[in-house]
């Protein structure tokens, strides 16, 4: 009988075999820890969509101000809400400052990486070692992250008005990484609101 397993479950199994975990499991056990390994996957995964639900009735603000929540605003509109606070969530993450210090592999893959990775949880794709261990820290890390993007919400909700209507143009002027760098100053309080508004409507 073959198993097939995702290829994060094959870089875990191989960094354990550094350390002689194929040597002590023997091999019938082995098919029962991957068994465990996606239980374990799937309970994280509940928690986030968890988390999620919580933003759903707020979560306007981070869709609208985020370069990585394109796939956020289609899943609004069409009523997936969870699914779009999921992704919303996940592409503002690299703005969170708190989350950074306990999750450092968000500023890794940086706000698209974290919405192709939102992607690929909904769509029960493979995930790279380092996507495995922000799902694995954000489940471990829920009340500093419910804060954090409560935090950004109250903050973008007093702009959004004015990031819909120019953020599209400013992006197309000056690019997508100067937005996010933009964004990134007014909510870590680099910049205030008017500077923010300002330089958005240049």
């Amino acid at each position: 009988m073959r198993y097939i397993i995702t290829e994060r479950q094959y870089n875990l199994l191989s960094e354990q075999s550094m350390t002689g975990w194929g040597s002590y499991v023997p091999r019938n056990q082995q098919v029962n820890v991957i068994k465990g390994m996606n239980a374990v996957f799937g309970h994280n995964l509940n928690t986030l969509i968890g988390l999620a639900s919580i933003f759903v009735p707020v979560i306007g603000p981070v869709i609208a101000a985020s370069v990585g929540a394109v796939d956020a605003a289609m899943y609004w509109s069409e009523g997936n809400k969870k699914t779009a606070a999921l992704v919303a969530i996940f592409s503002v993450l690299p703005f969170a400052l708190k989350t950074l210090q306990l999750i450092p592999e968000v500023q890794q893959l940086g706000v698209k990486g974290m919405s192709v990775m939102a992607e690929k949880l909904l769509k029960n794709a493979s995930l790279t070692s380092t996507e495995a261990k922000i799902v694995q820290k954000m489940s471990q890390n829920q009340k500093v992250i419910v804060s954090e993007v409560d935090a950004i919400t109250k903050l973008l909700k007093p702009v959004e008005s004015t990031i819909v209507k120019m953020k599209p143009q400013y992006i197309k002027k000056f690019g997508e990484q100067k937005y996010n760098v933009l964004l990134g100053q007014y909510l870590s309080g680099q910049i205030n609101q008017k500077r923010f508004t300002t330089e958005l409507s240049k």
